[in-house]
C-alpha cells in the first residue's frame, strides 16, 4: 500500500471518529485492567458516568 493510500484511509476514519469535535486542553485516558471478577465493569460504569459531560468521546 502506498503512503498516499494510507493517508486517505486515515483521513476517512479520523473524520468518522472525530468529526467536528474540539480538541481537549486536558485530555483524559483511562486504561483499566484486572483479574476476573475484580470490579472492572463497575469501574467502567463509574468512569463513563463521570466523564460523559466532557468535551470528548467516551469509548469502552
Amino acid at each position: 500500500m502506498q503512503e498516499y493510500q494510507v493517508e486517505i484511509i486515515f483521513d476517512t476514519v479520523r473524520g468518522k471518529m472525530i468529526g467536528d469535535r474540539r480538541i481537549s486542553l486536558r485530555p483524559v485516558v483511562i486504561l483499566l485492567g484486572g483479574q476476573l471478577a475484580s470490579g472492572k465493569s463497575k469501574l467502567t460504569a463509574v468512569a463513563e458516568r463521570e466523564h460523559s459531560g466532557c468535551s470528548g468521546t467516551v469509548y469502552v
